[in-house]
Order: structure tokens, then C-alpha cells, then sequence
């Protein structure tokens, strides 16, 4: 505040130029001078959900290039995404619910867009993990199963508990 005052009283800035300030005495006849800014587009932070930050115009990195080569790739039959906490695990894994989904309204003016993907709508279902939050073995092979049997019947699937659970991983 003070080398501004001193700015405007002087008239001249500190380097010794004229002040780019220009010098007005307020009445109802003048308007303040607005600085006009260019819209800047909403980064979200908080968010993990890719239909909506696409909706609401938010910045987004395009890492569907590595997308569409994940999902286009012979041979590969699981993938393991590891990152750091607020990498974007979850924004990815919601961006191949959408890709899955056949969305392709929400892929406008990214990579994937211009590829030659089929955009079929496959069947999906989606485990969230921190639903599951126990300490015990036996409670999370309950709980397990219960969010496993709530996933697959709102993806229109039965769930056929006499089905035994194999000894082996599949993988």
C-alpha cells in the first residue's frame, strides 16, 4: 500500500517510469476500470467421476492414448494399475467404465475419439474396495460376497452362491 500510494502521488513508479496507473477522482459519473480476464476453465480436485468432469467442462489430462493401447493390446488378459495416492486411479478406472459403456460423447476431442474403436456397450461391474472395511477374515469374505452378489444383479446378472470358490486365483 505504500509504494502504491507513493506511486500515485509521485506519478511515477519505481523504476522511474511514468505510472501506469491513470488518475481518476471517483464520482457517480465514473465507473471503476474492470480488467477483463480471459474464462478459465474449472480444474477438479476433488472429483473422481470422468462423465462429470467432461460435463462441467473441467480440465482433463488425455491419457486416453494409454487407454485405447491397454485395451487394444494381444495377449494381455489382466492389468495392475499402481500409483501413488491422488494419481488418478479412480478418474482412470471411471474413464473405462464410460469407454466400456460405449460412450463416446464424453471421449469428444480426445485421442481415443479419432481411433478406430467400435464403441460397443459392454457389460460392466465396478468393485469399489473401501465399501468392504472389516478387520476379520470371515467378515470380509461376508462382506465380500454380498457387495459381489449387489453388483452383479444390478448389472442384470445372477448370483449363484452354490457355485463353489475355486482353491486356486484364477490368475
Amino acid at each position: 500500500r505504500g509504494r502504491l500510494a507513493k506511486c500515485r502521488a509521485r506519478r511515477r513508479c519505481l523504476n522511474d517510469r511514468p505510472c501506469p496507473i491513470p488518475r481518476q477522482t471517483a464520482t457517480k459519473q465514473t465507473l471503476p476500470i474492470m480488467i477483463q480476464y480471459p474464462t478459465m476453465r474449472p480444474i477438479a480436485t476433488d472429483t473422481h467421476d470422468f462423465p462429470s468432469m467432461r460435463r462441467d467442462g473441467c480440465i482433463y489430462v488425455d491419457k486416453t492414448m494409454f487407454i485405447h493401447r491397454l485395451v487394444t493390446t494381444v495377449g494381455s488378459k489382466l492389468f495392475f494399475l499402481s500409483r501413488p495416492r491422488r494419481f488418478g486411479k479412480s478418474l482412470t478406472v471411471s474413464a473405462l467404465k464410460a469407454f466400456f459403456g460405449g460412450r463416446r460423447e464424453l471421449f469428444e476431442g480426445l485421442y481415443i475419439d479419432g481411433t478406430d474403436w467400435s464403441w460397443e456397450k459392454y457389460p460392466i461391474i465396478h468393485f469399489e474396495f473401501n465399501d468392504v472395511t472389516t478387520t476379520r477374515l470371515a467378515e470380509f469374505e461376508a462382506s465380500l460376497a454380498y457387495h459381489v452378489k449387489s453388483r452383479l444383479e444390478r448389472a442384470g446378472y445372477a448370483y449363484d452362491a452354490s457355485i463353489p470358490m475355486p482353491d486356486q486365483p484364477f490368475f
